[in-house]
C-alpha cells in the first residue's frame, strides 16, 4: 500500500508500507567498492553480513544497520531523520537529510566537514522493487579537502570516491 507524499500542515508525513521492515544483505549479489573513512582500517572493510531495519516514528524515518566485517567484527549504526527533508544535525557536526524521490525510492544524504574528521559526503540511494521484496542501496562516498565553515563543501578538491551497491531481501513477516 503506497501513501501519497503530500502533507497537510500539522499532519505527519508518511511513507509507503513497503519501505518498513527488516532486510538482509545478499553479499554474493552486492558489489563492494572501497569502504574507508574516519576510524576505518587502511584498505577499508570487508562486509560479511548486514541486517537493515527501516521503521517510521512520528515524522521520522529510522534506519538501523547491524553489520559484520572481517576487520572490525560487529558494527551497529542508527540514522534517525526527518521525513520532511529538513536536516538533522548530530555531534560532531554530522548532517543527515532525507530526499524522497517517489514511493519506491529515497536518498539519505550524510555530510560532515571538520578538520578532525575530514570532508565526507555519503549519498545513499535506496530503491525498492515493485513487489516490495528487494531493496537496492547504492552508496556513493566522496572525500574532499576540508573547507571553512559556511563554504559549499562540494566545491573543494576531491581526494577519492567509492561506490558500493548493496542488495537486500526482505526478511519474511517483517513489515
Amino acid at each position: 500500500m503506497a501513501v501519497t507524499s503530500s502533507v497537510v500542515p500539522g499532519q505527519t508525513p508518511s511513507v509507503p508500507a513497503e519501505w518498513v521492515g527488516v532486510w538482509r544483505l545478499n553479499p554474493e549479489e552486492s558489489k563492494f567498492g572501497a569502504v574507508w573513512g574516519p576510524g576505518m582500517p587502511e584498505g577499508g572493510l570487508t562486509f560479511t553480513g548486514q541486517t537493515l531495519k527501516i521503521a517510521v516514528t512520528a515524522a521520522r524515518l529510522k534506519i538501523t544497520g547491524d553489520t559484520i566485517t572481517s576487520e572490525l567484527g560487529s558494527l551497529h549504526e542508527e540514522s534517525d531523520v526527518n521525513l520532511d527533508g529538513k536536516e538533522t544535525v548530530l555531534p560532531p557536526g554530522l548532517i543527515i537529510s532525507l530526499r524522497r524521490i517517489d514511493d519506491r525510492a529515497f536518498d539519505l544524504i550524510v555530510r560532515i566537514n571538520n578538520k578532525g574528521t575530514g570532508n565526507h559526503v555519503g549519498e545513499n540511494h535506496f530503491v525498492f522493487s515493485a513487489d516490495g521484496q528487494r531493496l537496492t542501496e547504492t552508496k556513493t562516498h566522496t572525500e574532499r579537502e576540508v573547507v571553512p565553515e559556511g563554504t559549499d563543501q562540494t566545491q573543494s578538491a576531491v581526494i577519492r570516491t567509492s561506490t558500493t551497491v548493496l542488495i537486500f531481501y526482505r526478511i519474511p513477516d517483517s513489515k
